[in-house]
Protein backbone atom coordinates (compact mmCIF):
# COMPACT_ATOMS: atom_id res chain seq x y z
CA UNK A 1 0.00 0.00 0.00
CA UNK A 2 1.26 3.72 -0.69
CA UNK A 3 1.25 6.50 1.01
CA UNK A 4 -1.21 9.88 -0.68
CA UNK A 5 1.79 10.48 -2.32
CA UNK A 6 2.50 7.21 -3.98
CA UNK A 7 5.91 7.88 -3.36
CA UNK A 8 6.69 5.63 -0.32
CA UNK A 9 4.85 1.97 1.15
CA UNK A 10 2.14 3.32 3.97
CA UNK A 11 4.10 3.56 7.27
CA UNK A 12 7.43 4.75 6.20
CA UNK A 13 8.30 7.93 8.14
CA UNK A 14 11.06 10.80 7.10
CA UNK A 15 14.13 10.24 8.56
CA UNK A 16 14.78 12.40 11.70
CA UNK A 17 18.62 12.42 10.98
CA UNK A 18 18.30 13.47 7.29
CA UNK A 19 15.71 16.09 8.76
CA UNK A 20 17.48 17.21 11.01
CA UNK A 21 20.24 17.95 8.72
CA UNK A 22 18.05 20.06 6.52
CA UNK A 23 16.86 17.35 4.52
CA UNK A 24 13.22 17.02 5.86
CA UNK A 25 10.55 14.42 4.33
CA UNK A 26 12.61 12.10 3.18
CA UNK A 27 14.23 8.19 3.79
CA UNK A 28 17.14 6.55 3.22
CA UNK A 29 15.44 4.47 0.56
CA UNK A 30 14.50 7.95 -0.81
CA UNK A 31 18.60 8.93 -1.36
CA UNK A 32 18.86 5.31 -2.47
CA UNK A 33 16.58 5.86 -5.37
CA UNK A 34 17.62 9.09 -6.24
CA UNK A 35 21.36 7.81 -6.41
CA UNK A 36 20.04 4.71 -8.68
CA UNK A 37 17.89 6.87 -11.17
CA UNK A 38 20.89 9.21 -11.51
CA UNK A 39 23.13 6.61 -11.97
CA UNK A 40 20.46 5.59 -14.37
CA UNK A 41 20.24 9.06 -16.19
CA UNK A 42 24.08 8.94 -16.99
CA UNK A 43 24.35 5.46 -18.68
CA UNK A 44 25.56 3.39 -15.44
CA UNK A 45 24.56 0.12 -16.46
CA UNK A 46 22.10 -1.58 -14.25
CA UNK A 47 24.54 -4.32 -12.12
CA UNK A 48 26.66 -1.81 -11.60
CA UNK A 49 24.27 0.04 -9.88
CA UNK A 50 22.86 -2.91 -8.27
CA UNK A 51 25.88 -3.81 -6.82
CA UNK A 52 26.16 -0.49 -5.75
CA UNK A 53 22.93 -0.52 -3.82
CA UNK A 54 24.46 -3.79 -2.37
CA UNK A 55 22.22 -6.17 -3.73
CA UNK A 56 23.16 -9.44 -3.69
CA UNK A 57 24.93 -10.85 -6.74
CA UNK A 58 22.16 -13.21 -7.41
CA UNK A 59 19.21 -10.51 -7.45
CA UNK A 60 21.46 -8.40 -9.92
CA UNK A 61 22.57 -11.33 -12.04
CA UNK A 62 20.43 -14.15 -11.71
CA UNK A 63 21.35 -16.92 -9.82
CA UNK A 64 23.47 -19.13 -12.13
CA UNK A 65 25.09 -16.29 -13.64
CA UNK A 66 26.32 -14.99 -9.94
CA UNK A 67 27.81 -18.72 -9.35
CA UNK A 68 30.41 -18.36 -11.73
CA UNK A 69 30.95 -14.16 -12.05
CA UNK A 70 32.56 -13.61 -8.87
CA UNK A 71 34.04 -9.96 -10.10
CA UNK A 72 33.02 -6.99 -7.76
CA UNK A 73 33.27 -4.53 -10.17
CA UNK A 74 34.64 -2.25 -8.22
CA UNK A 75 36.93 -0.23 -10.44
CA UNK A 76 33.54 0.71 -12.09
CA UNK A 77 31.42 1.38 -9.02
CA UNK A 78 33.98 3.60 -8.46
CA UNK A 79 34.20 5.67 -11.30
CA UNK A 80 30.35 5.74 -11.54
CA UNK A 81 30.27 7.22 -8.05
CA UNK A 82 32.87 9.74 -8.82
CA UNK A 83 30.79 10.65 -11.73
CA UNK A 84 27.77 10.85 -9.29
CA UNK A 85 29.87 13.23 -6.57
CA UNK A 86 30.50 15.64 -9.91
CA UNK A 87 26.88 15.99 -10.43
CA UNK A 88 26.36 16.74 -6.76
CA UNK A 89 29.11 19.24 -6.48
CA UNK A 90 28.94 21.29 -9.54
Amino acid sequence: MRDRKGDRPTGVKPDKTLAAAGIPDCTIHDLRRGVASGLAEMGVAPHLIGLTLSHSPGSTFGSVTSVYLRSDFMPERLAALSRWADVLTD
